[in-house]
């Protein structure tokens, strides 16, 4: 089953998902070779295994948070509970309606227009700059009913809502994890 789309095709069966980074492939500090270490004594070496133990637990903590929206579950160490927590509930993600892929809800309008296999189905607003669906594009554009877009350091446009939210990745934190958007099927 395929559908994480960002930038470039991921499939979810092969755990592959976001701005083109894998989940899989996310860095993970390599193990010591097999290089001779000098003997030492046993206080230094216990030290030692407890400071990797420290380390250990705190690379497993950071590998049971969602990547994109935060979520500590310790569930997410096994990847099939991980990949259910993207393909169906994290916030911060949608389903294409269009292509059924999983994209972030903040690169939603990125998506339909430059990326979606089904792209040639939308145009971008030159008021709203959202997508809109081709067949009701000329409509769109004559009513002028639609939000004029602002500078994007300004706010940004949630493509489910239509609202202006603050800027930035922390506006988009705000409005999908803390406010929750009205229009979001995952809050």
């Amino acid at each position: 089953v395929f559908f994480f789309k960002q930038k470039t095709a991921y499939e979810i069966s092969a755990c592959l998902v976001g701005s083109e980074m894998c989940i899989r492939d996310r860095y993970q500090p390599s193990k010591a070779g097999n290089q001779k270490q000098p003997q030492k004594n046993m206080v230094q070496h216990r030290h030692e295994q407890d400071d990797g133990d420290e380390q250990e637990e705190e690379q497993k903590g950071e590998e049971a948070v969602c990547e994109f929206c935060g979520q500590f579950n310790e569930g997410f160490l096994n990847q099939d509970v991980y990949d259910v927590h993207l393909w169906r509930e994290c916030p911060m993600l949608t389903m294409c309606d269009l292509c059924n892929q999983v994209v972030k809800i903040s690169e939603l309008n990125e998506h339909l227009i430059d990326e979606c296999e089904k792209r040639k189905l939308n145009r971008k607003c030159p008021r709203c700059k959202e997508s809109v669906l081709a067949s009701e594009y000329q409509d769109h554009v004559e009513e002028m009913a639609c939000i004029p877009a602002k500078s994007l350091n300004i706010a940004n446009r949630c493509p489910l809502c239509h609202s202006d939210i603050p800027p930035g990745k922390q506006g988009w934190q705000v409005h999908l994890l803390e406010d929750g958007c009205p229009n979001n099927e995952r809050n």
